[in-house]
Order: C-alpha cells, then structure tokens, then sequence
C-alpha cells in the first residue's frame, strides 16, 4: 500500500480574517508543515517530535472551539491531517507504538467521510498571505487514507469494514488514483464476496485496466504479472459461476462485452470463448463479420452447442450472394450433426456459384 503524502494547491484568497484565533491557527499549520517536512524528508520519529504534535493539537482544538466559522472550519481540516500524520509515524514498520498508530488511522475514518465536497473550500491565513483549499487538492489524500484503511481491515480479517470502505473509496472514481483503485477491486474480490460482487467487481476490475494508460498497466504488472495475473483469477472465477452469469445477463449483452475486453490479452482466449459461449446461448446479436469470429473461438475450444446456436443465428443473416459463408455454414452444421441443414446449405453454395457463370453465358456475344 502507497504511503500517504499530502500536496496541498494553494491558491491566493483575498478576503481578510484578523484575529488571535487565525494568529493561533498560522502557528499550529507552521507547526504542522515543519513536522510533515521532517518526517517524509528526514524519517524523523514520532518520539522527537512528539511535543510539537501536542502543542498543534492544542492550539487547533482551541481554534475549533472559539475560532469564528471559518477559522473553527480550516482548524478541523488541519487537526484531520495532523491526526493521520500523527497515525502514520506511529504505524510506521520500525515503530514501538504500531497498534497505537493502527487505531488512530481507523478511528479517522468518520472525519475523512466527513471532509466531503461541502465541506470546502477551506480559507486561512499563512506567512502573510490568504489560501484557499478546494475539494479537488484533497481527494487524493481522501481516496489513499480509505484505501489504507481498507488494506488494514483485510489484513485483520474485518471484511465487512474492509469492503464497505473499499467501495466509499472507489465511489470518488477510480481516476482519482488509478494504480490504488485496482488494488481495492483484488481486495474486494477477496473479501468474502458474494456471487453478484464477484460479477460485479470483475467486470469492474476488466474495465478499469482497459482504462488505464499503458505506462500504468505496465507498473501493475511489474510485479511478478500482478494484473495479468488478478484479472485471470477473477474471470476464471466468475467463468465457473454460469448460474450468476444466466441470472445477471439474460440477453449476454455484458458477457459479450466481458469475452471482447478479455480478447485482447495474451493468454485470455479460452477464458473469453466462456463468455462468448454464454453470450450465444442467450442469442446476443453479434454483428455479422464479428459472428464468424466468435464462431471460430467456439468451435476452436470445442464450445459446439454454443457453436451449433450460434451457426442457426448467423444463417438467418447470411445473404444468398454470400458464396464462400453459406459453404462455410454447410461445412459447420455437417460438424455439429446437422446434416440436413449441411445439405442446405451446401445446395444454396452451389446454386450462389452457379449464378455468375450463367450471367456471364448470358452477356456473351452471339457466334
């Protein structure tokens, strides 16, 4: 899991806010920036800087308390994030206190649900000059804190948590953070999920990684095929649940899409011909030329009832001037145990072959 770093885009504010409570405020955020700097430049420890957190922590609770409205709100933004760096050195690998650390990260959860969009923007006073903090410069370190809590919550087994802060995560778009947000889908597809999540998050996770810059792709996969990897187990195993694919998809309009997001990875083939053989069950209308295609695959892994139906679609498609598909479709059905729809077919071929010939007999000149 990423640490956290939080990259504030100040921008200038102009109204004025005078007073002891905003001369308090300045002085707690100076103290916040310094122990920031400290600690993710110089790895400073919790120990030595300890004192400073707690003089910051009066001095914001006291601004909360008696600070006019915009000053009591800017307070509570800061004392959000001097709490979840106060939480991150105490979680830290090399740290005596990490279950001290691991509360306080949890514990924040309903202050970061509560820092919303109507909560900004959110206007101080700072080395003299006005700022102003919108919703957009602090989603990003909204969407990490939920998904390091997420990663806490599975790996102390608490699924329930683990899901429902999963999903409050991805709900602010997974462009936000898109290499965290395919580590949340792994995460929920392991944490007990149902038969419809599974449908759900796989067909989630797919679109997700189709979405992604390749360069992200390439950083997801880095590591031992991590992505490659994570999308196969889970359409592997939603492949298996048919009864969750007839249930979700009765016209196998999303399996057809799930088998065309798949295709294009190398080694997906098999797995993708599952869901295209569901998609023919159901009679998706594959468009014509694409048809054949699908039809391939399934006859190429031995899919033929799937194959057979997908065939009887095609020829009600096939126009009579298509020579070489309507013997493709005789050769097909004469496979699939269909031999009087072979013959057919293969009557129709020749009679499409002889058109031509008798055109041209025709059109020639009279000796």
């Amino acid at each position: 899991m990423k640490r956290i770093l939080f990259f504030l885009l100040l921008l200038p504010f102009s109204i004025p806010l005078h007073g002891q409570y905003e001369r308090k405020l300045e002085q707690s955020i100076r103290l916040y920036n310094r122990i920031k700097v400290q600690y993710e430049l110089e790895g400073v420890s919790f120990q030595k800087v300890e004192q400073s957190l707690e003089v910051a922590d009066l001095l914001l609770k006291e601004v909360m308390k008696y600070g006019s409205e915009p000053e009591s709100k800017s307070a509570r933004y800061f004392y959000t994030l001097k709490e979840l760096l106060k939480g991150e050195m105490l979680f830290r690998p090399d740290s005596p206190n990490r279950l001290l650390g691991e509360q306080l990260l949890l514990g924040l959860s309903d202050s970061f649900q509560q820092l919303d969009g109507s909560f900004f923007p959110v206007r101080y006073f700072y080395e003299d000059e006005y700022f102003v903090v919108d919703y957009d410069d602090f989603v990003g370190t909204r969407f990490r804190y939920f998904a390091e809590i997420t990663e806490l919550y599975y790996r102390k087994g608490e699924f329930d948590l683990g899901r429902k802060y999963a999903r409050f995560a991805l709900q602010m778009g997974t462009k936000v953070d898109p290499y965290l947000s395919f580590f949340l889908m792994t995460y929920l597809l392991d944490m007990d999920p149902t038969a419809v999540e599974i449908f759900e998050y796989s067909l989630l996770m797919v679109r997700h990684y189709q979405s992604m810059e390749p360069t992200q792709q390439q950083q997801l996969n880095e590591d031992d095929q991590f992505a490659t990897k994570a999308l196969y187990t889970a359409f592997d195993q939603l492949a298996k649940d048919s009864l969750t694919i007839a249930y979700l998809d009765s016209t196998g309009t999303i399996s057809a899409e799930i088998a065309e997001r798949l295709l294009p990875y190398v080694g997906f083939d098999s797995l993708a011909t599952l869901f295209f053989e569901h998609a023919a069950i159901k009679r998706h209308p594959f468009p014509y030329t694409r048809s054949w295609d699908v039809l391939k695959l399934l006859d190429h892994y031995q899919h033929y009832p799937a194959a057979k139906q997908l065939c009887q679609q095609i020829s009600t498609q096939t126009p009579p001037t298509a020579c070489y598909d309507l013997q493709r479709l005789s050769s097909y059905f004469a496979k699939y145990g269909e031999p009087s729809l072979a013959q057919k077919y293969t009557k129709k071929a020749k009679k499409c072959t002889k058109k031509p010939r008798k055109a041209a007999t025709l059109a020639a000149p009279r000796q």
